[in-house]
């Protein structure tokens, strides 16, 4: 099972379409499922600049341009669109069968089927995740100045960080 973001429609050959999501603009990635048919899915784009796909089985997690979807290659059918148009990265988890994303400000955990943890606000404005290794994510918040470590452990959805976002 292989995947290929396009930068626009594939320019030979004939390819099934599955669309995701309503809007005139939209990200194309051709698919090769478990059964070597290949085919592509067009993912409609949110706010951001962010364009990039994760895999576990045979689920897919798109993020087209800020937003995410949850779709099942084989099947060929949408599981969930996220409806978060901001999203800047994300990272897959094989062991926990899950998802670890971000946006600027919030952390979120998908299953292959839908959100199951999103975090209160954690960052100023801007999130890294730097790594996904056995129940641990490791990144960095940024406090209005500076880049600080946290931890977060998929297990027990416990997060760490020396700074905390201020509560108004």
């Amino acid at each position: 099972m292989e995947f290929e973001i396009l930068t626009g429609q594939p320019l030979s050959g004939e390819y099934e379409e599955y669309e995701c999501g309503s809007g005139t603009d939209f990200i194309v990635i051709k698919i090769l499922d478990d059964n070597y048919s290949e085919y592509c899915a067009k993912f409609s784009v949110g706010a951001g600049t962010t364009t990039k796909a994760e895999r576990i089985a045979s689920v897919l997690f798109v993020v087209a341009q800020g937003r995410g979807y949850l779709f099942d290659i084989n099947k060929r059918v949408l599981i969930a669109d996220s409806e978060i148009g901001n999203l800047t990265n994300i990272y897959a988890s094989d062991v926990f069968g899950c998802f670890v994303a971000c946006n600027n400000t919030d952390l979120y955990v998908f299953d292959l089927f839908k959100l199951v943890w999103r975090s209160e606000r954690i960052s100023s404005d801007g999130i890294t995740i730097t790594s996904v290794e056995n129940s641990v994510v490791k990144g960095q918040v940024f406090d209005f100045s500076n880049w600080v470590d946290f931890c977060f452990n998929l297990e027990t959805f416990t997060y760490v960080c020396e700074w905390e976002f201020p509560k108004f």
